[in-house]
């Protein structure tokens, strides 16, 4: 048998088959046991590596026996199973079949050592790194097959007894490369192992199937939830921009602003103006109840930006203020101006001539874009002193 190629039949088409054809050196799977991988007290009794019987004093336990197969498990397989059948119990039938990773001690049976797992026959318990078992399945003897399996998308391993799955026995214990492994114990004991070259007992073939099945499909759904996370990330990033966007200062009374606001992602600083011709310098100033028109600079509206867009000079006008964004202590900006003075800002225009000139005419609201872009200090030429406090 060439075992260097061989793919049992529930693997063909499989995404082990795939990854081979892609690959100039294939991965071998097991394909028979491994002579020089086994306990002294095995001996393999046929040419095709199949059949290995106990030799040894099989006394009790001190005297147990495991062997390995020629190649271990690899990860891509995805899923993998073997199994064995009883040709002779011996002496007590403490026969166990199951998986190991490599380097494992061999004079124990499989489930004894740490990184072993078995299911043996003559208590039915299962053994998972250590020395005492627990109750797992039914014995098993002469002329009954038992199989082991390792399900590496769930993280599984599962045994049968006579084309029946005994069930899960570990979960998301191990994983990585693991080697199918048999053990034996007393005297005559002997079994011979179908690695896939024949028809299994237990029907691997719609098991493997539902398997690969299930494994597409959930990684289907898996891109499909990356590909709908990176729209929902796209979209909240565009969101938070919107909403940066869209604040808006409303005011009501005698005192009205545009509902127009420019986003400036840094803190508000206004810069001087260098190279002002004083020719185009066009200034804006507010008093008692004229109000202009303003584009505001900052997303975050508050009352100390709005008290450096105007040179306020009426107290009692800034109560007038009512619903601006972010602003729910009015009061706090009369405190500002009482102790602070009013403040003023003059906002020269060095790239737009046609920028008009604030006419303080009785109540009447001028729409006046001053401010039409994120470059600021290509209009203004004095700074703007911000109240550092936050009304809040």
């Amino acid at each position: 048998m060439t075992s260097k190629y061989f793919i049992p039949k529930y693997l063909q088409n499989s995404p082990i088959e795939e990854y081979n054809k892609k690959k100039l050196t294939p991965l071998p799977l097991p394909a028979h046991w491994n002579a020089t991988d086994s306990a002294s007290y095995i001996t393999i009794t046929d040419d095709e590596k199949l059949s290995v019987e106990y030799s040894g004093p099989g006394r009790n336990w001190v005297d147990a026996a495991s062997i390995r197969s020629n190649h271990f498990i690899p990860v891509e397989v995805g899923l993998y199973y073997f199994e064995m059948t009883i040709t002779n119990c011996g002496q007590r039938g403490c026969i166990g079949i199951g998986l190991s990773k490599p380097g494992t001690r061999l004079n124990r049976m499989p489930g004894w050592e740490h990184n072993t797992i078995g299911y043996h026959g003559d208590d039915g318990h299962l053994y998972c790194e250590r020395g005492t078992g627990r109750k797992f399945g039914p014995l098993y003897t002469t002329e009954e097959t038992v199989g082991c399996g390792i399900n590496y998308y769930d993280k599984e391993i599962f045994f049968t007894k006579n084309g029946i799955n005994l069930g899960i026995a570990s979960k998301n214990k191990f994983d990585g490369e693991m080697i199918p492994m048999c053990g034996m114990e007393s005297l005559s004991e002997s079994v011979i192992a179908n690695f896939g070259a024949k028809p299994f007992v237990f029907d691997i073939e719609n098991y493997a199937k539902m398997i690969f099945e299930r494994a597409k499909q959930r990684e289907k759904e898996e891109k499909e939830t990356t590909v709908v996370q990176a729209e929902v990330a796209v979209n909240e990033g565009i969101e938070i921009v919107t909403e940066s966007v869209d604040i808006t200062a409303n005011v009501t009374g005698d005192i009205i602003m545009d509902e127009n606001v420019i986003q400036q992602t840094d803190t508000i600083a206004v810069l001087p103006t260098e190279n002002t011709n004083a020719n185009e310098s066009q200034t804006a100033n507010f008093t008692n109840e004229n109000i202009l028109d303003v584009n505001l600079v900052q997303p975050e509206v508050n009352v100390a930006n709005i008290m450096n867009l105007a040179n306020v000079t009426n107290v009692a006008n800034v109560a007038n203020v009512a619903n601006i964004t972010n602003v729910t202590n009015v009061e706090n900006i009369v405190n500002a101006i009482q102790e602070n003075g009013p403040p003023s800002i003059s906002i020269t225009n060095t790239e737009n001539t046609d920028l008009p000139v604030i006419n303080d005419v009785n109540d009447e609201i001028l729409d006046t874009n001053i401010i039409q872009t994120n470059s600021l200090d290509s209009y203004v030429n004095s700074t703007i002193v911000l109240v550092t406090s936050t009304i809040s």
